[in-house]
């Protein structure tokens, strides 16, 4: 993950578990490390994405299909709404806000 990730004061995750919001490049790294040390599998499938850009920030809009499996527990899958906020650096492309929610059922 942390190559995916600007290393910038200002970036943000906001998770489907979260209470708070995960502000700066140091914390992010943490709310990760945190999310990978709970669960022995974390994937997430897209789906309904759009995509948008003005050539310095691009954000992606969609759905994502989750599924954890808890160090102990039965297995996890829920579907989240999702943005990503992208910020173009040189020729890279670097997150800066991961924002995902369940969906209600």
């Amino acid at each position: 993950m942390e190559a995916v990730w600007a290393r910038k004061p200002y970036v943000s995750v906001v998770g489907p578990r979260s209470r708070t919001r995960t502000l700066g490049y140091e914390a992010v790294v943490k709310y990760w490390a945190d999310a990978f040390a709970s669960f022995s599998k974390m994937s997430a499938q897209p789906a309904n994405t759009q995509i948008q850009t003005d050539g310095k920030l691009a954000w992606v809009v969609g759905n994502e299909v989750a599924e954890l499996q808890p160090e102990s527990g039965a297995p996890l899958k829920f579907e989240t709404f999702v943005t990503h906020v992208f910020e173009k650096d040189g020729d890279r492309w670097l997150l800066v806000s991961h924002h995902a929610q369940m969906v209600p059922k």
